[in-house]
């Protein structure tokens, strides 16, 4: 019986990690040595089906529209994006100087800047397939808070732009 890891079954299959783990998320595996797991093709197949049926995909020519399988794969790489941005300011408010930060807080403005790049896109495909949907008007305050959140983390949560206090404690956000 041959098995695979969880990352050679989603290479195998063409999705990302991300998407396999949450479909393999309640799938016994197939075989186990220590904490490794190893599934069958099949098994693997089997739960990818099942977890695409579960959030309304099928497989590109399946029967699924393109604007359905694309969003789907825009929310799995803006939660990675989103938890590495969170991270990223993590760390740049966790140094002791701007010096320490440039190199940090400009790589998380990559992510921000990818983050805001999904969402257009997804944003796109919503308004394509439900005009009457809200989520556009959403997702730019996401972006911006956490635009805001990193230059806290660079300059500090009391911090003023152009007169403006970044965390106005009206709006719950205390200044530390």
């Amino acid at each position: 019986m041959q098995t695979y890891t969880l990352n050679r079954a989603a290479e195998m299959l063409e999705v990302d990690r991300s998407t396999m783990v949450r479909a393999l998320k309640n799938t016994p595996p197939d075989a186990e040595k220590g904490k490794r797991q190893s599934f069958k093709i099949s098994t693997a197949a089997r739960a990818l089906e099942r977890h695409r049926a579960a959030v309304g995909t099928s497989t590109p020519g399946g029967g699924s529209s393109y604007a359905s399988v694309r969003i789907n794969q825009i929310a799995d790489e803006l939660e990675r994006l989103c938890r590495e941005a969170d991270e990223g300011t993590k760390l740049v408010a966790s140094l002791p100087d701007l010096e320490a930060k440039q190199p940090h807080s400009r790589s998380t403005m990559v992510l921000i800047n990818q983050i805001d790049a999904l969402f257009n896109e997804s944003n796109a495909l919503l308004l394509e397939r439900e005009p009457t949907s809200m989520m556009h008007y959403v997702t730019d305050p996401i972006v911006g808070t956490m635009f805001r959140e990193l230059l806290a983390a660079i300059y500090g949560r009391d911090v003023e732009i152009d007169g403006m206090q970044m965390f106005p404690e009206e709006h719950g956000h205390a200044a530390k």
